[in-house]
């Protein structure tokens, strides 16, 4: 039965692994901005705002939906445990 959900699991381990993507990209982002801080200090200063901003936004965005959906299985998990199994007689 949890072959059935392989899939998901798949998808929420995917979703974690662009989350760290998004995060080490904008943290380059962010080093480039710091790195021209010293020649343009306005572009700089805006770069490293929008990169730490965009980081973090995307990173807590990501891993976010990739936990939402291991909780979601979690509940099924836990309704189907709780429910007796179907089977002939069990009805009245």
């Amino acid at each position: 039965m949890e072959d059935k959900y392989s899939g998901l699991r798949k998808a929420s381990s995917a979703w974690r692994i662009f989350a760290w993507g998004v995060a080490a990209v904008c943290m380059v982002g962010f080093l480039v901005g710091l790195g021209w801080i010293f020649r343009k200090p306005e572009a700089g200063l805006v770069l490293c705002l929008v990169f730490a901003f965009h980081g973090l936004v995307g990173f807590v965005g990501c891993y976010t939906i990739s936990q939402l959906i291991l909780v979601a299985l979690d509940i099924e998990k836990n309704i189907r445990a709780e429910r007796p199994p179907a089977g002939p007689g069990s009805e009245g």
